[in-house]
């Protein structure tokens, strides 16, 4: 009876191991290098353009940290959208106070990134929780209302044209009579 005991104690002690194991694999599992040390920048945008939180960040290319957190301001009339990024702090000495952000687009399956400049080393270093800069390209929507407006600019040289080929017609042909 006592070595049933003692196998029941172990088989309850190695379930509760795997079931710990499991759990802590499921939610670490989203943090990359778990005992780096990071430190938090803060950003905003008018427009994320689908980015989401655990999107890559990069500085000119090199992933070096993972999107936190996305939210509104706290204030209503405030449109833009605060991006939260955690960074690994052994590039903090590269981005700096004249780095910016942007959301570009990576592969092929148009997965949105951060991506950081790296900044000039006569500025200073941003801190941790301070303010990145952004800089925002324009989307394809904006980009496709702008290029109806390419359209008439080209509309008028070609009406331009034409008028000037009638006239020239005309001349032509009251020369020859």
């Amino acid at each position: 009876m006592d070595h049933r005991n003692t196998q029941m104690k172990v088989g309850v002690f190695i379930f509760l191991g795997v079931i710990f194991l499991v759990l802590a694999i499921f939610f670490l599992g989203g943090r990359n290098q778990l005992f780096k040390r990071e430190y938090h920048l803060k950003t905003q945008f008018s427009d994320i353009s689908g980015l989401r939180v655990g999107a890559q960040v990069q500085l000119a290319g090199l992933p070096i940290g993972m999107v936190d957190q996305i939210r509104f301001a706290d204030e209503l009339q405030e449109k833009r959208v605060i991006v939260f990024l955690s960074l690994d702090k052994a590039y903090q000495d590269r981005i700096r106070e004249n780095s910016f952000a942007m959301v570009n687009t990576q592969g092929l399956l148009g997965d949105k990134v951060v991506s950081i400049s790296p900044g000039s080393p006569d500025k200073n270093e941003l801190q941790d929780g301070d303010w990145l800069q952004t800089t925002e390209q324009p989307s394809l929507l904006s980009m496709l209302g702008e290029g109806g407006d390419a359209v008439k600019i080209f509309q008028k040289p070609q009406r331009s044209w034409s008028i000037f080929w009638e006239r020239f017609k005309k001349v032509t042909v009251s020369c020859m009579d």
